[in-house]
């Protein structure tokens, strides 16, 4: 829970940000359309349109704050000990190393859902064998030793004990060894669902990371186009419209290349938590 809300608190961290970087650009332009309209270069509905344009983006900002403030009230709430940084870096993702049979292995090996139900199912099979041991005749054999006529005459006696099992223990039986199946199929379920999201986890982490490489590079591509468009309309060439809509579509992008960008981080890290190579999760655990 608490990997999930770190990455609550930095994705809404991360969509405030890039607005607030978005309301700047549109603040700038907007006081640029402004005086050129001054200098009647400009028309009065150029002037509209970048001031709505500008409120727009602040309006986005604003949502965007309250959902990191939110996030990030959760945060101490649930972890008091857990101190917010000013200022996140965050890191390039990496690619996954190693094999899907690799990652696989390292995740049924050290699951807490596999290994209860393993004990359930080893402590159902030994209840089912004792069970089944009590069903079966278990004779007891004695010797009996005696004197009788004042001593003159010895007695050596044997016996033979042989308990017939009847209906209860048959019933006890029957009982423990359906449980015994029961408890056998649930670790076979645990060991499958368990081994399905091992999988799903290794291939998402993997994709991530395209995403993300996928999206940067658009996001790149994007605002370079807008600048190229700000240029164009410097000198006269092109319209604010189209300026305006290069600024969205660059904006998008890079908005889209910053979750991406944690997307990728958190199926990573998610992977290494259920490998347990984030961090000790055991006491006996070195790291």
């Amino acid at each position: 829970y608490l990997l999930r809300s770190w990455f609550a608190w930095l994705q809404a961290r991360e969509t405030a940000a890039q607005w607030a970087t978005q309301a700047d650009i549109l603040g700038q332009q907007a006081r640029a359309v402004t005086r050129r309209q001054q200098l009647g270069d400009a028309a009065r509905l150029e002037a509209v349109q970048a001031e709505a344009a500008l409120a727009q983006a602040e309006a986005q900002l604003a949502q965007a704050r309250v959902k990191e403030r939110t996030a990030g009230e959760e945060l101490r709430r649930r972890f008091p000990g857990l101190s917010l940084p000013e200022h996140v870096s965050l890191s390039q993702p990496q690619a996954i190393p190693g094999s899907e049979q690799e990652w696989l292995d390292a995740i049924l090996e050290h699951s807490h859902e596999l290994e209860v139900s393993r004990l359930e199912a080893q402590r159902a099979q030994t209840q089912a064998t004792r069970s089944s041991q009590e069903r079966l005749p278990d004779p007891t054999v004695g010797l009996k030793l005696g004197r009788e006529k004042g001593g003159e005459e010895n007695i050596v006696g044997v016996i033979l004990s042989i308990p017939i099992p009847g209906p209860a223990r048959r019933a006890d039986a029957d009982a423990a060894r359906a449980q015994a199946d029961a408890a056998t199929s649930r670790e076979a379920a645990a060991l499958q669902k368990v081994s399905a999201e091992a999988v799903s986890l290794y291939h998402s982490a993997s994709a991530a990371r395209e995403n993300w490489q996928s999206s940067k590079s658009a996001a790149e591509r994007l605002n370079q186009a807008a600048e190229m468009t700000a240029r164009a309309y410097k000198l006269g060439e092109g319209s604010l419209n189209d300026l305006l809509t290069a600024r969205r579509l660059a904006n998008e992008a890079a908005l889209a290349a910053r979750l991406a960008q944690l997307d990728a981080l958190e199926q990573r890290y998610r992977l290494l938590l259920d490998a347990h190579r984030l961090w000790a999760l055991d006491d006996h655990e070195d790291h």
